[in-house]
């Protein structure tokens, strides 16, 4: 088999499977909108008025909910997990996080703050929960490093169907053929693609390290970050970062509610205050090619895919780490209450979770000349 392949097609590829191997290790995400000067407390406000939420339970997504207690001001969250027993498939909600919560039923605001996380179903608290994260990650750098030919090899795998053209898959698949007949094994096709990159894309990969100036596996742990739009100097900074990213999981939120007719709960984070100079009012920025975000001078945002807007709100930015926090106001030229009314689901939970997923605050990281934005993860 002599076909050839440039792996100039493997970068992207390559950064979006290794974000999303660090990202995973993250179980609640920072959404500290403008900043982190609220950011350090976990102390709760006074709870005023009355007390909506016992009994209840909010759903944040179709698979993460949280049960409120039937009294007092306690709270348990669960993420669901789709489990094989006897070869039958079940679905079981095992419980993530443990944590108190305050109330104002007249400003219809709830805060949360996070006591305990659990981690295959052993708890920790703040310190012992970024540790346990933090051995993990150590343990997957130290893997990488120790096997870093083979893991950069084995990565486009993930991947490989959707990038070869159907003359080039015929050729490999009939090199497989050849050896192992028609009998299709999971296993073994891996094992045979693995084989075949390493048997005939030595030279590319060579030739992709060099170029990227890519001299271990440090170098390129960092590559793959600073493509992200995080700029990292050392794999320590890296590791600093991502232990203050899961401390902050344990800090306060608030949160704006709103129940809806049928007594589900909506909820969205507020904006935090903006640290800084607004360099993105008046401008539009690429997102992802084929979206667009405007800031106007007011506060407000719309983005767009294919000159449609389908999404407006307010935003909140970091100057200094050029961040940007957009909190939704609309989708599809709903509010959310209408979004619920008409979102796709079979339950009332499912509708709740779909809608507050589709409203959440999401923060992104923007470049400035050219004038670009994406998903920050730090």
């Amino acid at each position: 088999m002599k076909t050839k392949r440039k792996f100039g097609w493997c970068i992207p590829l390559l950064i979006c499977a290794l974000l999303i191997g660090f990202a995973a290790c993250d179980e609640q995400n920072s959404n500290d909108g403008g900043g982190d000067d609220d950011g350090d407390s976990s102390e709760l406000p006074s709870s005023s008025g009355t007390n909506e939420f016992l009994g209840k339970t909010l759903y944040l997504e179709s698979e993460t909910k949280v049960v409120f207690a039937a009294s007092g001001t306690t709270f348990t969250g669960y993420d669901l997990e789709h489990e094989f027993v006897n070869a039958s498939p079940i679905e079981v909600w095992e419980k993530n996080s443990e944590g108190s919560y305050s109330y104002n039923s007249d400003n219809k605001t709830i805060s949360i703050v996070v006591d305990s996380m659990f981690i295959n179903g052993t708890k920790y608290n703040k310190s012992q929960y970024a540790d346990a994260i933090m051995a993990e990650i150590d343990a997957s750098i130290a893997d990488i490093r120790a096997h870093f030919d083979a893991y950069l090899r084995e990565m486009p795998l993930n991947y490989f169907l959707d990038e070869y053209t159907d003359e080039e898959l015929t050729e490999i698949v009939n090199a497989y053929e050849d050896i192992y007949g028609n009998d299709f094994d999971e296993d073994i096709w891996y094992e045979f693609l693995l084989s075949w990159i390493e048997e005939n894309c030595a030279t590319e990969f060579a030739a992709y390290k060099i170029k990227n100036g890519i001299t271990d596996a440090d170098s390129y742990l960092l590559a793959i970050l600073q493509a992200s739009g995080a700029n990292f100097n050392s794999i320590n900074e890296y590791k600093a970062a991502m232990r203050d990213q899961l401390l902050e999981a344990f800090n306060t939120r608030t949160y704006d509610y709103q129940l809806t007719a049928d007594n589900q709960i909506l909820v969205q984070e507020k904006l935090l205050s903006n640290k800084g100079t607004d360099e993105l009012k008046g401008k539009t920025f690429i997102f992802d090619d084929d979206y667009t975000i405007t800031f106007a001078a007011d506060g407000a945002f719309n983005m767009s895919y294919n000159s449609i807007v389908f999404l407006t709100g307010k935003y909140a930015y970091d100057s200094t780490a050029k961040k940007v926090w957009l909190q939704p106001t609309t989708r599809d030229g709903k509010t959310m209450n209408e979004y619920y009314t008409g979102s796709y689901g079979s339950t009332q939970s499912e509708k709740a979770g779909n809608t507050n997923y589709e409203f959440k605050v999401e923060v992104y990281s923007y470049k400035l000349n050219p004038n670009t934005i994406n998903y920050s993860y730090f």
